[in-house]
């Protein structure tokens, strides 16, 4: 028995209507992965749209504005009937994330440092302050009598290499903070410069292993979440 028109019109408004609101990720990840797009131009996606065998998806750049119109293939097969275009995209959408590396597990939120953390935080910021210049280690200074306990052969040898270390310090510590981004901010979706993702990075920065533990007990929380739903 045919379809009525009137009906599958509803329901391409519908679906159109709902990835547009609720699900832009997808369409942006669609056209990084399909059509290889960068995030900046993808993430511009609209869905216009679509059929049987395609989606059709609208997108801006900048910093013109100039709009262009991609049509991608209904994966892994064309449909029926427009009902089981949720089927389709759902699969696309897992298709995609496969293909950039990305985990269907969003993070969104953050978790502070506890003590020990907030402990550690204290330190890389003495360290860093004790090293960034030569009176901090001079005789007589808060971290050559409190931190160095007035051990004068380190003290005087850091004071001699106070900007090797400083330096040391910061090279580590943004290694470490590239390491969260590629390992753990990227694959979960935290936005990047949102302020969510600046939290995270500064307490990587300056507190490390920690942040990481932290972030994957978060990571454990969003799987939990989704299988009691």
């Amino acid at each position: 028995m045919a379809e009525n028109p009137i009906d599958d019109a509803a329901l391409k408004t519908r679906v159109i209507t709902h990835m547009n609101k609720d699900h832009k990720k997808s369409l942006s990840h669609y056209l990084q992965h399909y059509s290889k797009l960068p995030p900046a131009i993808a993430d511009t996606a609209e869905l216009v749209d679509i059929s049987l065998s395609r989606i059709t998806l609208s997108t801006r750049s900048s910093p013109t504005g100039a709009a262009a119109t991609t049509y991608l293939p209904i994966r892994p097969s064309s449909m029926q009937n427009l009902s089981e275009s949720r089927e389709r995209l759902v699969y696309m959408a897992n298709e995609c994330l496969a293909g950039l590396g990305l985990s269907p597990y969003v993070v969104k939120t953050y978790a502070p440092p506890g003590i020990v953390g907030v402990a550690v935080i204290v330190g890389v910021l003495a360290g860093l302050w004790s090293f960034s210049a030569k009176r901090n280690l001079a005789e007589g200074s808060f971290a050559r009598v409190y931190l160095l306990q007035n051990y004068h052969p380190l003290a005087d040898f850091l004071m001699r290499t106070h900007l090797i270390g400083f330096v040391a310090i910061v090279v580590i510590h943004l290694a470490e903070c590239v390491h969260l981004q590629r390992t753990r901010l990227r694959k979960h979706q935290v936005e990047t410069f949102s302020k969510i993702w600046w939290l995270w990075m500064m307490t990587g920065f300056f507190e490390g292993h920690g942040a990481f533990k932290r972030f994957d007990k978060e990571v454990e929380e969003v799987i939990k979440a989704r299988k009691t739903h």
